[in-house]
């Protein structure tokens, strides 16, 4: 396996938590709690592991380290837009508005990382150093959460359905 494969497997399980996340109702304090503490260590050992690995064997190419650079500072941006996130209120509407711009921004990183970044990278490093990269990046099982909480959370139709039909 290729670090292409383990990142774009990483990067579909933070897109999952987001969207998870998004799609809670406002009275899922607890699930989005829970939703939160995964993402929230997922989030960072993925990052540190990332910028360790992938970004530290790419980042002394010129031609790579401007991009490395704003992949850097895209993991800085995302922390905050977290810590930010953790600050507000779970059953409030400033929470789900604190999501959607998270989301936005982990989507807009993911979107240029996968692809000028990987493009420009392929053609870096050869397939033994992408194969090498991938064992100590596959899904991180000693750091990320073994089993993310499969909480099941009324969405907000589901909400205003049993808050009309009861």
């Amino acid at each position: 396996m290729l670090v292409f494969d383990v990142l774009k497997a990483e990067h579909s399980h933070i897109k999952d938590l987001l969207a998870r996340m998004e799609a809670t109702a406002g009275r899922a304090t607890n699930s989005r709690s829970e939703l939160y503490d995964c993402l929230r260590h997922d989030f960072l050992s993925d990052s540190e592991a990332e910028e360790r690995i992938f970004y530290g064997a790419l980042s002394d190419s010129p031609e790579m380290s401007e991009l490395v650079g704003w992949a850097r500072e895209d993991h800085a941006i995302g922390l905050y837009l977290l810590d930010a996130l953790g600050a507000v209120a779970p059953d409030t509407e400033e929470w789900m508005a604190a999501v959607k711009t998270l989301k936005d921004n982990v989507e807009l990183h993911i979107d240029g990382e996968e692809g000028e970044l990987f493009r420009r990278a392929r053609s870096l490093l050869s397939r033994k150093d992408a194969q090498t990269m991938a064992p100590g990046r596959s899904r991180l099982p000693h750091l990320r959460t073994p089993n993310p909480p499969m909480i099941s959370v009324p969405t907000r139709s589901e909400e205003t359905h049993s808050s009309t039909v009861g």
